[in-house]
């Protein structure tokens, strides 16, 4: 549904009188484009996307930025020095050339009017030096007979004498005849084959320069993308992964030595966090297995001492206690040994299994001061006792129902 034109206009005259350059619109040639009677208003957003784009990465300091412009300076400084000594030069050569051959030239028509002043044939000396006069870059021809009269005289030198000497070359020439001086001739030459030189010698130094800047941007932008920006893109790229907690990424070689060793040293940070994170992470769970353990097992004595404390004989007490000291802990055997009376020897009270009855038809006991036994140890120090490998201790004390005991503790 489109508006009315007047209405648009209308509607975006406060905007018209505001100053142009403080909105961002691209004014084309034709702003207001008729489209089915309405009047549309171009917006630039679009084209300076596009028209700066490429300009965007270069308003950030980098070093692919920093190395381009110092090339790119540091080129242009040194061609338009080498430039300036060559133009120098050049012009320097084009008018010493020129000054020869107006010398020579000169020369020749001196030995040419030499024969016609002679015989003073003052029309043939005209024809010569209208003939001379076509020559590229003569404008002026004058000639005088001995007497100092003008036998001929071109118009077009009627310019003032120090522009004459400021902006052309003459040369002046006696006219010699068998020996004898009949006269004199002067020619003035134009320099504007110097000026086509020196416009020519700026057109092709602007051109080669602006082809060698352009160039040299390009090349070197192909070059540092292929040597540095990618490298460096994918040594940060490997980094903010390993940073984002993946340790055991490792960045790949690169061509380049000087980024090789930056891979080289961030790999071995990368080792040593790994390896100290693979640590932290055991230690974490080691103590987590053991809080659970001593939670585990402060349940069981909870569980244990409740379940004891219902128990008022102390037979059946000891009795209950290394029955669930054996479920709730998973030993393999639990014996309590008491003192006797007389304190000189450790008697069997409670045991797990049938190992009770046995021991007791036996009579087993073990003597307080018996060197070779864990329990009579601990009973005399007072003090609890873990052997893992019992077969490495020697006051362990064997028995024939115990004999696939590997480990032991013992506690007063």
């Amino acid at each position: 549904m489109c508006n009315s034109p007047i209405r648009d206009l209308h509607k975006h005259s406060a905007f018209l009188k505001q100053p142009r350059e403080k909105f961002n619109f691209f004014w084309l040639i034709a702003p207001f484009v008729s489209q089915h009677n309405c009047l549309t208003l171009r917006s630039r957003s679009d084209t300076d996307t596009i028209m700066f784009a490429w300009l965007d990465k270069y308003r950030q300091r980098t070093i692919t930025r920093d190395i381009i412009l110092g090339l790119v300076l540091t080129i242009f400084v040194v061609t338009v020095a080498v430039a300036m000594i060559s133009y120098a030069l050049i012009l320097d050569v084009v008018r010493t050339n020129l000054e020869t051959e107006a010398s020579a030239s000169t020369e020749r028509l001196a030995g040419v009017l030499a024969v016609p002043l002679w015989n003073v044939d003052m029309q043939t000396v005209k024809q010569s030096a209208e003939v001379f006069l076509q020559t590229a870059d003569v404008v002026g021809v004058t000639v005088w007979d001995e007497g100092g009269r003008i036998g001929f005289q071109d118009s077009t030198t009627a310019v003032e004498n120090e522009e004459v000497e400021a902006n052309y070359i003459i040369e002046e020439r006696p006219i010699f005849f068998a020996g004898q001086n009949i006269g004199q001739v002067q020619v003035i030459y134009s320099t504007e084959a110097i000026a086509r030189a020196s416009q020519y010698l700026i057109s092709t130094t602007t051109a080669v320069l602006l082809v060698v800047l352009v160039a040299v941007i390009i090349v070197t932008q192909t070059l540092l993308n292929r040597y540095l920006t990618t490298p460096l893109e994918n040594l940060t790229n490997s980094l903010d992964f390993i940073a984002s907690g993946s340790y055991e990424h490792r960045i790949p070689p690169a061509k380049q030595v000087d980024i090789n060793k930056i891979g080289r040293r961030a790999n071995i940070m990368a080792e040593q966090i790994e390896v100290r994170d693979k640590e932290l992470r055991q230690l974490v769970d080691t103590l987590e297995q053991q809080v659970a353990a001593r939670t585990a097992r402060l349940e069981t004595v909870a569980v244990v001492g409740g379940y004891l404390n219902a128990i008022l004989k102390v037979d059946e007490l000891l009795q209950a206690l290394v029955e669930q000291v054996q479920e709730r802990f998973d030993y393999a055997h639990v014996i309590v040994f008491l003192l006797d009376k007389e304190r000189k020897n450790l008697q069997v009270a409670a045991a797990t299994g049938t190992i009770l009855t046995q021991l007791g038809d036996e009579g087993f006991q073990i003597p307080l001061d018996a060197p070779i036994s864990l329990v009579a140890r601990a009973a005399r120090e007072k003090q609890v006792i873990k052997v893992d490998d019992v077969a490495s201790a020697p006051d362990w004390l064997s028995h024939d129902l115990l004999d696939n005991t590997r480990s032991e503790m013992v506690v007063p």
